[in-house]
């Protein structure tokens, strides 16, 4: 069991995967989370976000659109394509509007809870994590 496993486990807090490509943008989800009342822990691009998941779970994820290293649709796939991680409920946090293929949002809708385009409201990004682990 990993150390970041053991953490969680003995502060009971729900824990929340934020996979980004931006470290102001972990920083600054990190620290409302955290003041949500929710553990936070960060992954700096979906590769290592896919790799941390698989080793210290989470119980929802905060997933970034347009990263670098590997695009949040693949990150999206891989998840929702694996067994032992598909139940993980994921919000999308990204600075795109839309998604560009209106076939896309068709393709992936079922795969992810909600969307939250940047900057947002943190209420709004508060009441999504809270609605989507209920």
């Amino acid at each position: 069991m990993g150390a970041d496993r053991i953490e969680g486990a003995r502060t009971g807090k729900r824990r929340i995967m934020i996979i980004e490509d931006d470290p102001d943008m972990i920083e600054l989800l990190s620290l409302i989370v955290r003041r949500g009342g929710y553990e936070p822990v960060a992954a700096l691009g979906g590769q290592e976000g896919v790799r941390r998941l698989k080793e210290v779970g989470a119980d929802l994820v905060l997933l970034d659109l347009m990263m670098g290293d590997m695009s949040g649709w693949l990150v999206l796939q891989t998840v929702k394509g694996d067994e032992a991680l598909q139940h993980i409920p994921v919000l999308i946090v990204s600075a795109k509007h839309q998604m560009e293929d209106p076939g896309q949002a068709e393709a992936y809708a079922h795969l992810f809870e909600g969307y939250l385009v940047k900057p947002f409201v943190v209420q709004d990004l508060l009441s999504q994590i809270m609605e989507a682990l209920a």
